[in-house]
């Protein structure tokens, strides 16, 4: 069996990628790259889209991660090296429910 060595996790705003990413790291010790802090620089000021997909590129080439985040233009490169793809699904006022949760704590 081939070694997992490239792990993409897919899901909505507040569907639990980055704390699955974060119990797959351990599992798996593989580094994580997270996308939301690829495409925002300090401030929460976004990125440049082209910069923003071509720093994702480089993260895409490196031989191990964990990658979280769903960023539509970057999408099939991704999909096309993993090794394994996680789509996680919930219902919306679960999500809408967890995001108010997670701005709740950042206030």
């Amino acid at each position: 069996m081939k070694k997992i060595s490239k792990i993409l996790i897919l899901g909505g705003p507040g569907s639990g990628k980055t704390t699955l990413a974060n119990k797959l790291k351990k599992l798996f010790e593989l580094p994580i790259i997270n996308l939301d802090n690829i495409n925002y620089k300090k401030d929460c000021i976004s990125r440049d889209r082209k910069e923003r997909d071509n720093i994702i590129q480089r993260k895409i080439n490196e031989d191990e991660w964990i990658m979280e985040g769903v960023y539509k233009s970057t999408l099939k490169q991704r999909a096309d090296v993993a090794d394994l793809i996680i789509f996680l699904e919930h219902p919306t006022y679960y999500l809408i429910f967890r995001i108010i949760k997670k701005i709740g704590r950042a206030v």
